[in-house]
C-alpha cells in the first residue's frame, strides 16, 4: 500500500512539471511520530522513547500567494508499552499490553502562509522565514500489532474483545491540524520545519478501547522537515516571479500589479506608463492635488493653480476647460470654444468636449466624431450610432449600418419559395420543406438584427375566403416550425395574402404552381 501511494505522488508530481505550472511544489517529508492514547497516561506530552520513525511525500498548489492546497501522503510508525508507562509511574496493573502500528495517511492539507506576499513584494525574489498553518482532511490505514499476552485478570476478556474489534476495522476518518516554519533556500527549493497533530476517529491506534479508557479516541503527532522543490517549467528571465509570457516586461524586474513591469515611485502606474515615475500619483502616474484632472506638474506650465481646481472661478473645473481653450481666463475670450462661463451663451459651449460647440453638434452631450457632426461611431462604419441599427457592427448605409448578407444566403430565400411545399389543400408542411427552413433558421441565428416576413399565397382556384384562410395557415405554419427550432417569435410575423398578389398567370398549370407559395424577407426594423 504505501509504495503504490508513492507511486501516484510520484506520477502526480512528473505530470504536473511536464505542465510547467509554477505554481506547484512537490516535497519530501522525513521525521518522526509519536502516539498518545492509553498506554501513555499524559494528553500533552509523548514518551521521547517511544517516538518512531516517520516519512511521506506531497504535492502543493497555490492558488494565491498566501493560501495553498497540498495533496498529503504520511506514513507514521506507532508505538506503545504498558511496560515503558509503569517505569514512569503510571502503571495500570494487570493490564501489560504493549503494541506497534503503521498508520498510513492520505489527505488534502489547506496552507495559509501569512507572509507569503512579501517574497515578491519589490519584484525581485526575497529569502524569507515565514510561518504557517494547516487544516485539511485525510483517512487512516492502519496496521496494528498489539501483545495482549501477559494481560492479567480481568484485561484478558477485555484484551480479546479489542482484538475481535481491531480485526474489523483498519480505517478512520482524520481531520489533521498543523503548522510550521518555511525557510527559503533559493527561490525554488525551500525546507518546512512542521508538524500535523492527528486526531483519529478511532480508539483502536494502539489495539486498545475496552481495555482502556474507550470514551477517548487516540492520536498521534508527526513532525519533521520537507524538502520543498518548485515544480516550474516558466521562463523568467528577470527572477521577479512572472512568467515571461505573462510579463510585459520580461528582461526588467516588476510587480505582479504592474504586469511585471518596474513601478519606481509604488503609485500602481508601471514606469513606462508614468509621466512622473519618481513622484507617486493617480493621473498618468503624476500627483494632481486639486483632483480637476490636470497634473501638478502640468498646472505650473500652464498658469494655473494646482491647489484650485477652478484657478478662474468659473465654476468649470479646470480640467474640463483645457480640454478647448484657457483654463485661466474665460472672461472676453475670443476662442469660442472656450466660452462656457454660465453667464454665457451656452450655444457657445462644447459640453462632451469634442471640438463642436453645442450649436452644430448632433450630439451635444456625447464626444463624437467632427465628420459626423458631433456624433460616435462605435463601429467606425461612417454611419453615426444614432441612425446605425448595429451599432456595433460595421455595415453599408445602403442596409441601414448592418452587415448584408452573403448571395449564397440569399439564394437560400430565392430557393425557398419553390421548395416549401404542403400536402394538398393543407397546412402542413411535407417533409422536402424542412432543410429549405433549416437553412432559414440558420440565417436568422447568424444576423440577430434582422426580422423575418413570412407571406402566404395561393393561386386562384376555388372558394377565395378559403384561399385567404388556406394562404395564412400556411405561413404560420413556417412560423411554428421556426420559433420551435429557436427563433423567437418576437422577430417574426405571418400574413396570408390569399390569391391577390400572384406572380404569373394562372390560366396555365405551371403559373398556378408558382403562385401557390410561401416568400421569406429579411428586414432591419
Amino acid at each position: 500500500m504505501k509504495k503504490l501511494y508513492f507511486l501516484a505522488i510520484f506520477l502526480l508530481a512528473i505530470n504536473i512539471s511536464s505542465q510547467a505550472q509554477d505554481k506547484w511544489e512537490a516535497g519530501i517529508f522525513l521525521g518522526g511520530s509519536s502516539y498518545f492514547g492509553d498506554l501513555v497516561h499524559s494528553d500533552f506530552f509523548p514518551y521521547l522513547d517511544q517516538t518512531r520513525f516517520a516519512y511521506g511525500a506531497n504535492v502543493r498548489y497555490s492558488f494565491l500567494p498566501v493560501f495553498s492546497a497540498q495533496l498529503n501522503f504520511l506514513h507514521s510508525g506507532l508505538k506503545g508499552d504498558d511496560a515503558i508507562r509503569a517505569d514512569k509511574g503510571y502503571e495500570v496493573p494487570n493490564r501489560n499490553i504493549s503494541f506497534t502500528s503503521g498508520v498510513n495517511q492520505i489527505g488534502l492539507l489547506f496552507r495559509y502562509e501569512p507572509l507569503a506576499n512579501k517574497r515578491y513584494a519589490d519584484g525581485a525574489f526575497k529569502r524569507l522565514i515565514s510561518p504557517y498553518i494547516t487544516a485539511g482532511v485525510a483517512y487512516d490505514f492502519m496496521k496494528v500489532e498489539a501483545d495482549y499476552s501477559k494481560a492479567a485478570g480481568g484485561y484478558v476478556a477485555l484484551g480479546q474483545q479489542d482484538q475481535t474489534a481491531l480485526n474489523d476495522k483498519n480505517s478512520h476518518l482524520n481531520l489533521p491540524i498543523g503548522g510550521g516554519i518555511r525557510f527559503d533556500l533559493n527561490e525554488k527549493v525551500g525546507l518546512d520545519l512542521g508538524f500535523t497533530v492527528n486526531r483519529a476517529s478511532s480508539d483502536l491506534l494502539d489495539g486498545v478501547s475496552l481495555s482502556g479508557n474507550p470514551d477517548n479516541n487516540d492520536w498521534y503527532l508527526a513532525g519533521g522537515l520537507t524538502l520543498a522543490m518548485k515544480l516550474s517549467g516558466k521562463k523568467d528571465t528577470d527572477k521577479d516571479g512572472i512568467a515571461d509570457k505573462d510579463d510585459a516586461c520580461p528582461d526588467m524586474a516588476g510587480t505582479a500589479g504592474t504586469k511585471g513591469c518596474p513601478d519606481t515611485d509604488g503609485d500602481g502606474v508601471a514606469d513606462k506608463d508614468d509621466n512622473c515615475p519618481l513622484e507617486k500619483g493617480i493621473l498618468f502616474g503624476c500627483p494632481d492635488s486639486d483632483n480637476d484632472g490636470i497634473s501638478d506638474k502640468d498646472e505650473g506650465l500652464m498658469g494655473t493653480d494646482p491647489k484650485n481646481p477652478d484657478t478662474d472661478s468659473d465654476g468649470i473645473m479646470d480640467g474640463k476647460e483645457n480640454l478647448n481653450g484657457n483654463a485661466t481666463v474665460d472672461a472676453g475670450e475670443s476662442n469660442p470654444l472656450d466660452a462656457c462661463d454660465p453667464d454665457k451663451n451656452n450655444a457657445n459651449c462644447d459640453l462632451d468636449g469634442d471640438g463642436l460647440i453645442n450649436a452644430i453638434d448632433q450630439c451635444p452631450t456625447v464626444f463624437g466624431e467632427k465628420l459626423l457632426e458631433g456624433c460616435p461611431d462605435a463601429d467606425g462604419d461612417g454611419i453615426p450610432d444614432k441612425d446605425d441599427k448595429c451599432p456595433n457592427e460595421v455595415g453599408p448605409k445602403s442596409n441601414n449600418g448592418c452587415s448584408e448578407l452573403q448571395d449564397n444566403e440569399k439564394e437560400v430565400l430565392t430557393v425557398a419559395i419553390k421548395n416549401i411545399q404542403f400536402e394538398t389543400a393543407q397546412a402542413v408542411l411535407k417533409q422536402v420543406s424542412i432543410p429549405v427552413l433549416k437553412q432559414i433558421a440558420d440565417i436568422m441565428k447568424k444576423y440577430p438584427y434582422y426580422s423575418l416576413k413570412i407571406s402566404g399565397h395561393t393561386d386562384n382556384v376555388g372558394d377565395p375566403n378559403k384561399n385567404q384562410n388556406l394562404s395564412e395557415l400556411r405561413a404560420e405554419a413556417c412560423m411554428i416550425w421556426l420559433n420551435a427550432n429557436g427563433i423567437a417569435k418576437s422577430r417574426m410575423e405571418s400574413k396570408g395574402y390569399g390569391e391577390s398578389k400572384p406572380i404569373a398567370t394562372n390560366n396555365t398549370e405551371e403559373g398556378r404552381a408558382q403562385n401557390r407559395r410561401v416568400e421569406f424577407d429579411l428586414i432591419i426594423k
